[in-house]
């Protein structure tokens, strides 16, 4: 789904601010319920259709953009002040059926804004789901507490330019409200994008676990830790995140860390990245290198001849191919010092989305094979997926199947328990 920023159609000055919140709050609102555009995406996206970041699209850009870029969803909305009454309403465009949905409208005073917001997510959960079974004051009242101040600090720390300016605002909104978690994660990534890497650590490691991209946090701290020198702190947050999300990139990184500590065990999870995106020349590269250093050195030359054979430009391999051609011949091997092997490369990209997609086409397939089974054992099979995710740290989804077993089948204790557990791992008491 892409949230489009809001249009102020009202009169009141000071409010420009709160168009680009709306992405941002309802956004986080609807959480691990629907996949939302990253704001980075977004203006990538409006640049290459030749439109300027300030801009109010039309419908029609929209569901063009939208088109291009494989999207289900898009909301667009508008706000206005009276002085007394702000007033949001919005609409989802359905891309896939070329549909508008009916106006979705909230208002109250201008202090209860992330109230109009988180109360404009649930009416959006509630056009594919009537029977949405938390109602409208509980999830409003359930939603993490935002402090307007903090909000705005936030928002502006988004749209700032600078990095010096995202950092100044971001701290601003953690000064004001301390566990404010998306100020937290953005402040770690303000500072990770300006090559900060000790405040940006120290800023991630803050972030909480329950909070919906804490995955990226850790991948982020991991990056941190390798690029000061430290794989001693690396591998432990990169294994630790590769038992939850099995990204390649995960792996790639957590086979740098042990490489770089002269673990033997660095091979494994180098082998898990090619294995998983073999078309991946750094994952290749990475395998050939952890490869030649077990002794491999005839499997080693493999995964570089394989990467060269697609990506013929590489100097790096090419100048890796030589040197182990070289090693391998035995008069040089006799004679000559061990070649100088170049650094492992790094992942800086994490795209949890896609590990995401992959598992909302799982539990489809699931759905449809459990639909002729009785409520009760279709209800455990979601409370076995339920415990399964929150072992794994995923407590709003988890939530989710202990909710659906309920729904199936009311009487069911393991699914009440599960849904407490949850909520309680989600520090919602």
């Amino acid at each position: 789904m892409l949230i489009a920023p809001f249009e102020n159609v009202s009169n009141a000055p000071g409010i420009e601010w709160i168009g680009e919140s709306f992405p941002e709050v309802v956004g986080q609102r609807l959480g691990a319920d629907l996949q939302t555009m990253p704001r980075n995406d977004r203006l990538h996206a409006f640049d290459r259709a030749g439109m300027p970041s300030g801009l109010h699209p039309s419908r029609a850009t929209l569901f063009r953009v939208a088109e291009q870029l494989d999207l289900d969803y898009v909301v667009i909305g508008t706000y206005d002040f009276d002085g007394h009454t702000f007033t949001a309403t919005c609409q989802r465009l359905d891309v896939k059926h070329a549909h508008l949905s009916k106006k979705l409208s909230e208002s109250g005073p201008l202090l209860k804004l992330i109230d109009i917001q988180t109360a404009l997510a649930w009416d959006l959960l509630r056009l594919d789901d009537a029977a949405l079974t938390t109602s409208r004051d509980g999830f409003v009242a359930a939603a993490p507490p935002i402090r307007l101040d903090s909000l705005e600090n936030y928002t502006r720390g988004v749209i700032a330019g600078s990095s010096a300016d995202k950092i100044r605002f971001f701290k601003e909104a953690l000064r004001i409200n301390p566990s404010y978690a998306e100020a937290q994660m953005a402040l770690g990534e303000a500072y990770f994008d300006a090559k900060q890497y000790d405040p940006a650590a120290a800023a991630l490691a803050k972030v909480p676990p329950t909070y919906f991209l804490a995955g990226r946090a850790q991948f982020l701290l991991g990056l941190c830790d390798l690029y000061l020198g430290q794989p001693d702190k690396a591998e432990p947050t990169l294994a630790d995140l590769s038992t939850r999300v099995p990204l390649p990139e995960v792996y790639n990184n957590l086979g740098v860390a042990r490489a770089r500590l002269g673990k033997p065990t660095a091979l494994d999870p180098l082998q898990k990245a090619a294995d998983t995106d073999p078309a991946d020349p750094d994952y290749q590269f990475n395998l050939a290198l952890a490869l030649f250093r077990k002794g491999d050195a005839t499997g080693s030359t493999r995964e570089i001849r394989a990467l060269l054979a697609a990506n013929p430009n590489d100097a790096e391999a090419k100048s890796l191919l030589e040197a182990l051609v070289a090693a391998s011949d035995p008069k040089y091997a006799a004679s000559a010092d061990p070649p100088t092997l170049p650094a492992e490369r790094i992942k800086r990209t994490y795209n949890e989305d896609s590990f995401r997609q992959i598992a909302t086409q799982i539990q489809a397939a699931d759905e449809q094979r459990l639909a002729t089974s009785d409520p009760h054992t279709h209800a455990q099979f979601h409370v076995r997926r339920g415990r399964e995710l929150l072992a794994q740290g995923f407590a709003a989804e988890a939530v989710k199947d202990f909710r659906e077993a309920v729904a199936l089948d009311p009487g069911n204790a393991d699914a009440q328990a599960g849904i407490a557990a949850a909520q309680e791992a989600a520090n919602k008491p």
